[in-house]
């Protein structure tokens, strides 16, 4: 029920610890710890699972993004949607978290402003 309510809190981007707590009828300090022990489990994960990649695999990375016509990226960092208009092709694969109709943009990370 724990990783139920903390998905459920973070799916839901305008929920407060009061909408989680009635949903789950659980109490306003419940949903603070749940909310606080695995947000910092998933903190104390991420030197295990967030890494900088070697100079060697810095390259290798490069070269897919360079063959694929963006030279000098070795990976996206964060992103935005764009609305669009519903397409006419496949149009549920166009509609986001939020309900409308859009198109993700990638923000690139250029390797030279990696320390």
């Amino acid at each position: 029920e724990t990783v139920l309510i903390y998905l459920w809190y973070i799916g839901h981007q305008t929920a407060s610890f009061w909408d989680v707590a009635d949903r789950f009828d659980i109490s306003l300090s419940s949903v603070n710890r749940i909310i606080c022990r695995v947000t910092l489990f998933l903190s104390n994960l991420s030197p295990q699972i967030i890494k900088w990649p070697t100079e060697d695999e810095k390259r290798t990375i490069e070269g897919h993004f360079r063959e694929s016509g963006f030279p000098n990226i070795i990976g996206t960092i964060d992103g935005c949607h764009i609305k669009v208009d519903k397409p006419e092709n496949d149009p549920d694969s166009y509609i986001n978290r939020k309900g409308y109709y859009s198109i993700q943009v990638k923000i690139n990370l250029i390797d030279h402003f990696i320390i």
